[in-house]
């Protein structure tokens, strides 16, 4: 999260995207969850994104 910050807006980064392993938004960021649901993502009733519905899994052949 430290190094997306950083990143120059022109790069226009979905950095929105990065939560912690518990599906935790960013704190003091309160524009991420907005743009997260407008992508359709679904929160739990706790306020963490449901990472069993957009965990990324690596497919190992």
């Amino acid at each position: 999260g430290k190094a997306l910050a950083e990143v120059p807006p022109v790069l226009q980064l979905p950095c929105h995207r990065v939560v912690d392993s518990g599906g935790r938004i960013v704190p003091h960021w309160p524009e991420q969850r907005e743009l997260l649901k407008r992508e359709g993502v679904r929160f739990k009733k706790n306020g963490c994104v449901d990472l069993r519905n957009y965990l990324w899994e690596v497919e190992i052949p």
